[in-house]
């Protein structure tokens, strides 16, 4: 009768088992079909989901944003959650899945959309929160593989990679993506035309440069150390000029040609910028009045034309 008892209860405890593994797997099923519910109509949205060179339609370019909203939003809840005070294993995994689930979505998303610069920037911020430790080296790794191979005339992400590249102590590096964007952006620009992001690349780049600059103790030769960057500048400038059927160089003393004001304004903000960058290193108000006075004697450009990414659309500066 012992051993029937003992048996009894062992198989009670058998079914007891039983029954909470199926009501773990009927909730793990209920879960999965809510989630299934919930990204069904993102999905259906992505139609184009390998790459092309093709421009995608508008709605889809929504629709993967959208779909990104949701997996990031996701993510950000669940790291609040296992963050918390009383947070247990269970938060954990989930926020570890949520992690999981955010690259996998942005690396698909990357294929489709790899020619636009807007998401090798968002991919590379989310790395840098999510990913603690090694968020920042994931996240230099794709603005380089998005600046240099996919998008080499995006300002805004051009500048980004740059910039990370400055962050992480490569001067050379940062020096490299700079030559880049500005050659890429001029390579794209229509025959004779000045791209508008130009003249921010230039800025951008000759602030870099004067950062690379040993710190001087006084004045004078802070303003003599500021030569270089001041040199870079000037000659971007000129060659801009140059590229729209402009003046040979900054300093050029000729007539101003005809130009529309959208160009016209454009050199008054351009003169501004190096007046501003003089003050700001050392050259002194007569340096900073000298070459404002000559960049508004230089003829102006007849033709500025739009670059993808440009300082319409947010570009950084240095």
């Amino acid at each position: 009768e012992k051993v029937e008892e003992e048996g009894g209860a062992e198989k009670k405890g058998e079914a007891a088992r039983i029954g909470a593994l199926c009501l773990r797997a009927e909730a793990k099923s209920a879960a999965a079909t809510v989630e299934r519910a919930l990204r069904l109509p993102l999905e259906a949205q992505l139609r184009r989901q390998h790459f092309h060179w093709k421009a995608l339609e508008t709605q889809q370019l929504v629709g993967w944003h959208a779909y990104l909203d949701f997996e990031t939003g996701r993510h950000s809840a669940a790291a609040a959650a296992a963050a918390a005070p009383d947070a247990g294993a269970a938060e954990a995994a989930e926020a570890q899945l949520a992690t999981a689930r955010c690259e996998e979505l942005f690396r698909r998303c990357l294929v489709a959309c790899a020619s636009y610069g807007e998401f090798w920037l968002r991919f590379a911020h989310w790395l840098s929160q999510a990913r603690e430790a090694e968020g920042r080296t994931l996240a230099r790794a794709e603005l380089k593989r998005g600046a240099s191979v996919f998008c080499p005339s995006h300002v805004r992400l051009g500048l980004a990679h740059a910039l990370a590249e400055e962050g992480a102590g490569d001067a050379e590096g940062a020096a490299a993506a700079f030559n880049r964007l500005e050659s890429a952006s001029l390579a794209k620009a229509p025959k004779g035309k000045v791209p508008s992001s130009a003249l921010e690349v230039s800025f951008s780049r000759a602030n870099f440069e004067r950062r690379r600059l040993p710190v001087q103790g006084k004045k004078q030769d802070a303003a003599d150390s500021a030569a270089a960057p001041r040199a870079l500048l000037a000659a971007a400038l000129a060659r801009a000029l140059t590229a729209a059927g402009g003046a040979a160089g900054v300093a050029g003393g000729s007539s101003p040609a005809p130009a529309s004001e959208p160009a016209a304004a454009r050199v008054l903000a351009a003169a501004a910028k190096l007046a501003h960058f003089e003050l700001a290193h050392g050259g002194g108000a007569e340096r900073a009045r000298a070459v404002f006075d000559q960049l508004l004697r230089a003829p102006v450009p007849t033709a500025v034309v739009p670059v993808a990414g440009g300082p319409a659309a947010g570009a950084m500066g240095g």
